[in-house]
């Protein structure tokens, strides 16, 4: 028969054992190896805490940490644990210690409760922390949006926009801002607001669907023509402006309401010796006569 070994004997759970592995498993968020504590003393080497009975006290439970049992003083700014017999490290980092596995592992059964009870309330403490540090960024950042919010309504007032235009314009990029998840303004990333490259999108893109639109309207309402003339430079140029009450909707509250569309159909140079009949034609060509809706509305 070969000799009884714990390796060939079916022994009973290690009722310790078990305690132990269910309170790591509890523990495994703040549970630290001895050596990130080693490595952590040495990079913050230049902030220590003194070892002090207030430093016991400051989240013991039933005085496990008074009597010297567990941890030892061997400095001011030291101390050593007896269970775990590890040399010496900063008292500052006594608390992370009682986290550790190997702690964990080499304390007594029946003091595993008080131990679970000194590191959850190590663990409240520290979200506790962080729940005032996110409130105070959240402060931080509401004040930031104050002002990105001011800066915005100065820098419109300032290119002359209307209070209308202003609100229309800051609930529009509000509404952009929520399209796709949050995303809808990442385009201000992509792209440039080169004034060129604006020009020739109006021109090429948005120019010839916005005619055929104009076209639609003035075929269905009646319209009144007005013709601006200015000399700018020494050349003569004519603004042409058609004005004609159209339906339109709010693009927030969806409800319809009339409005007077007031646009300029076209800016034609015209030469020095240009006559009466020079602007009939201009009108004419830019009023699109030659379609028998709109000539006859």
């Amino acid at each position: 028969m070969p000799p009884r070994s714990y390796k060939v004997l079916k022994t009973p759970p290690n009722t310790k054992r078990k305690v132990v592995q269910s309170f790591s498993k509890a523990n495994k968020s703040i549970s630290r190896t001895n050596s990130q504590i080693e490595e952590e003393t040495k990079t913050n080497s230049t902030r220590r805490t003194m070892f002090s009975e207030k430093l016991l006290a400051k989240y013991d439970v039933d005085d496990y940490l008074q009597d010297g049992k567990v941890i030892t003083k061997t400095d001011d700014f030291h101390c050593q644990c007896n269970y775990c017999k590890t040399p010496p490290f900063l008292a500052q980092y006594l608390y992370i210690h009682l986290s550790t596995q190997k702690h964990i592992e080499k304390t007594p059964s029946q003091e595993l409760e008080t131990l679970k009870k000194i590191n959850q309330k190590v663990q409240n403490s520290k979200e506790e922390r962080n729940d005032k540090n996110k409130s105070d960024k959240l402060l931080e950042t509401e004040d930031l949006q104050n002002q990105y919010y001011l800066e915005f309504i100065a820098f419109a007032l300032s290119e002359r926009l209307s209070f209308s235009q202003i609100s229309r314009l800051g609930k529009f990029l509000k509404d952009m801002q929520l399209r796709s998840k949050g995303n809808g303004l990442n385009f201000f990333k992509t792209y440039n607001f080169d004034q060129e490259l604006i020009s020739m999108i109006a021109r090429e893109s948005f120019g010839p669907c916005l005619l055929d639109n104009l076209k639609e309207k003035l075929k269905k309402n009646k319209y009144s023509l007005s013709l601006d003339s200015s000399t700018i430079s020494g050349d003569n140029l004519y603004a042409l402006r058609v004005r004609f009450l159209d339906e339109s909707k709010d693009p927030f509250s969806n409800r319809p309401y009339a409005i007077i569309q007031n646009q300029i159909i076209g800016i034609h140079k015209l030469e020095e010796r240009s006559d009466a009949k020079t602007v009939l034609d201009i009108i004419r060509k830019k009023v699109f006569f030659d379609d028998p809706e709109i000539k006859s509305n």
